[in-house]
């Protein structure tokens, strides 16, 4: 592990400007002891560790010495995967462990589906919708380029008008998969991305994914050795996504286009004439069933509270609800009956009925679930976005199904971000990822980050702004007068937000180059004109922006922090969270809204020095930081001590002088 990762060794050989890290060592160090040992390792890696190379160097060591062996990477969003598998891995295969195989998997809805693409083409073509002409060109140009189907690689699609609109209805889905006797399996994008991962000693995922393979009791990924979280402060809420069950009018009117629409549809493909009485008993069925959907959901919208979102209160739908269920049974029934009949001549067909089948099956249990009582360990909630209501039953012990069902499944458990203590050490973290269980051994260690933030980091506590749970509009307008003074500096300046609402309050009040999420376009888009941007500009940011974002050197320079980032009291979620903790004899805001916020706050900050050259300043403006008495725990988690001018103007002043003084 010493040779790998010195100056001299293979890696750091291969490397033009490769930097002797006592952290990355000391990190790579501990998971080569965990995959020795077995058992479970919590390790927090500061910023400029090099945690992935600290983690893949000893995972590719051991594969290299353990042929047999397998070894799964999960990584909070696509893009780190798509780094650590097309860019860190290639670098490292070569050099310490030549002839071992890495994989990338995604989740199937990410890959194109060739059997659609025939079926949906025609669909098109005959309904001559001109608005989808473009996008399925760039489809069609991709399609027979691709070696491996990823949605990912055609930016030129799904960037065009109607593509995204365009692609579920080209993509791989276990409803409509006739699985090994379809025409294209051996061609198969989905099956072929599977079968490389099943033969590969080092797999990469996501989060989503892995907790999709643990759904799926282990049928998508198979069996593994060794697990691998990176960004693991993110597992708790992957998972309590993942597990949730979710329903909109759209799910059901969806799945029944699957079975039958006036172009296309599986009852369209059957070969038997349209007037025969099995085919038009479906299509009378699929027509009650849309009425009766439209039906439920209309009164849904008309009984719920009109906030955005909320617990879902008990309503009077169950006799609607019921009928929905006892019609998809009767939709089941219909298609199994059919697909006996193709059995013989045309077996895709059926074994497409068959899943079709489950389909209507899981969607009546969607149903059931969400129009009753919700279960002891979750809530019911929710959602009004656009026209649309969408409803939700959300697990809250997403820790003990991670202890009991994850865990297990791996000899040795790696777990690692830049940010997984409080001032309390681990014990949050612990016991949201389930890792708290009695006699649990878990290993735990913090390496520190080798930048010198006393040299390179600034941090203002102002006093002199207004109180953030004060008047909104004196709020918004102190903010953008912070920011309009920071405009002569001529620095990168990204400022974040927790809310939409004061995000546009204080946007609609600034001027020049100012680049906003949710106006002037996605992140990325955003990042890099922001990047691109010669001189002084400001990014004005929310949720997406506290992690994830790299913005080295002259990039980002000042950071803005606008209020502490709390998680919403009334969110259904965290609200259902605080009171089993307050049954549990907890204290929620002790012991879960504050170690959140610290976590968040941990992670914001952390946008800002990215190299051990760069230099900045971080303000945060929300004077609970000074004033309320659980402040202390916020100030213990910042990196330097922190300064508080009197002024707007000694502020500006001070952060002129600091920045000036570094580039002397």
């Amino acid at each position: 592990m010493e040779d790998a990762l010195s100056p001299t060794g293979p890696v750091g050989q291969g490397m033009a400007a490769f930097e002797d890290r006592p952290g990355q060592l000391e990190m790579a160090r501990l998971v080569e002891e965990t995959f020795s040992r077995g058992g479970k390792l919590l390790v927090e890696a500061g910023p400029g560790t090099g945690k992935t190379f600290a983690y893949l160097v000893p995972a590719l060591i051991y594969l290299r010495d353990h042929p047999g062996t397998r070894i799964v990477v999960s990584t909070r969003t696509k893009q780190l995967q798509e780094q650590v598998y097309e860019k860190d891995i290639p670098f490292l295969i070569p050099r310490i462990a030549p002839g071992v195989k890495a994989a990338l998997l995604k989740g199937r809805e990410n890959y194109a589906c060739l059997r659609q693409w025939e079926r949906v083409l025609p669909e098109v073509m005959d309904g001559l919708d001109r608005d989808l002409l473009i996008p399925l060109a760039y489809f069609a140009g991709w399609l027979f380029r691709t070696e491996t189907g990823d949605i990912e690689e055609n930016r030129a699609f799904l960037s065009a008008p109607r593509g995204r609109e365009l692609w579920p209805r080209l993509v791989d889905s276990p409803h409509r998969c006739s699985g090994p006797i379809c025409p294209f399996y051996d061609d198969c994008f989905s099956f072929a991305a599977r079968r490389r991962a099943r033969a590969a000693g080092l797999v990469v995922v996501n989060h989503s994914l892995l907790l999709a393979d643990l759904a799926a009791d282990g049928g998508i990924l198979g069996p593994y050795d060794y697990l691998i979280v990176d960004e693991a402060h993110s597992l708790e809420g992957t998972a309590r996504d993942a597990f949730t069950v979710r329903l909109a009018a759209a799910t059901l009117d969806r799945f029944l286009g699957e079975v039958h629409r006036r172009r296309g549809g599986w009852t369209g493909r059957v070969p038997l004439p349209p007037d025969d009485p099995r085919i038009s008993s479906l299509r009378e069925l699929v027509g009650t069933l849309r009425s009766a959907n439209l039906r439920l959901f209309t009164r849904l919208g008309d009984l719920l509270p009109s906030e955005q979102r909320g617990p879902t209160p008990a309503l009077d739908l169950g006799t609607e609800a019921t009928r929905i269920v006892n019609l998809l049974v009767r939709l089941r029934a219909e298609i199994e009956g059919l697909g006996e009949v193709l059995e013989d001549d045309a077996p895709d067909l059926a074994r497409e009925a068959e899943r079709l089948s489950v389909g209507a099956d899981e969607i009546a249990g969607v149903y059931s679930t969400l129009f009753s009582p919700p279960q002891e360990g979750y809530v019911h909630w929710y959602e009004r976005r656009g026209d649309g209501v969408f409803l939700h039953s959300t697990p809250l012990a997403v820790d003990r199904i991670l202890a009991e069902a994850l865990y297990p499944r791996a000899k040795g458990i790696v777990l690692t971000s830049a940010t997984l203590t409080t001032d309390s050490g681990f014990s949050y973290i612990r016991q949201a990822l389930g890792l708290a269980a009695a006699g649990e051994q878990v290993r735990e260690a913090v390496v520190a980050s080798p930048f010198s933030y006393q040299e390179g980091m600034r941090i203002y506590l102002p006093r002199f702004l207004p109180p953030v749970n004060g008047d909104g509009e004196e709020y918004a307008g102190a903010l953008s007068e912070l920011i309009t003074a920071l405009a002569p500096l001529e620095r990168k300046v990204l400022v974040l937000f927790t809310s939409y609402r004061l995000l546009n309050a204080v946007h609609a009040r600034l001027s020049g180059t100012v680049l906003a999420q949710g106006i002037d376009g996605p992140r990325g888009k955003l990042l890099e004109q922001f990047k691109g941007t010669k001189g002084g500009a400001v990014l004005l940011g929310t949720d997406s922006f506290w992690e994830g974002v790299d913005l080295p050197g002259e990039d980002l320079e000042v950071l803005v922090i606008t209020r502490l980032p709390f998680p919403v009291p009334t969110d259904p979620v965290f609200s259902a969270l605080c009171s089993r903790f307050e049954t549990e004899g907890h204290d929620p805001f002790l012991e879960l809204s504050i170690p959140q916020a610290v976590l968040r706050l941990r992670q914001g900050v952390g946008r800002l020095i990215r190299t051990r050259a760069d230099r900045g300043a971080v303000i945060i403006t929300d004077r609970r930081i000074l004033e309320r008495g659980y402040g202390v725990r916020f100030r213990a988690s910042l990196p330097v001590e922190h300064i508080s001018p009197p002024t707007l103007e000694a502020l500006v002043r001070d952060l002129d002088d600091w920045l000036a003084h570094g580039e002397r």
